[in-house]
């Protein structure tokens, strides 16, 4: 899922970035965990709802970004 941050877009203006979701971000890393043989369908959904409350919590920290 790509979008703008909450953060100033003029300050990232001339920066190219990919910004990712938390929610794909996690499921990434919790899928390739599974792939390992290390993971549960409960835990992969443990982690997301994790992630999210951190990001309400923080409003400012809505995106991750990969550059």
């Amino acid at each position: 899922m790509l979008g703008w941050p909450t953060a100033s877009r003029d300050r990232l203006a001339n920066v190219p970035r990919v910004w990712v979701c938390y929610e794909s971000l996690v499921g990434l890393l919790v899928s390739e965990k599974e792939k390992a043989g290390m993971g549960e369908k409960g835990e992969e959904k443990a982690a997301m709802e994790e992630i999210f409350e951190r990001g309400s919590r923080r409003n400012n920290v809505d995106w991750v970004f990969l550059s």
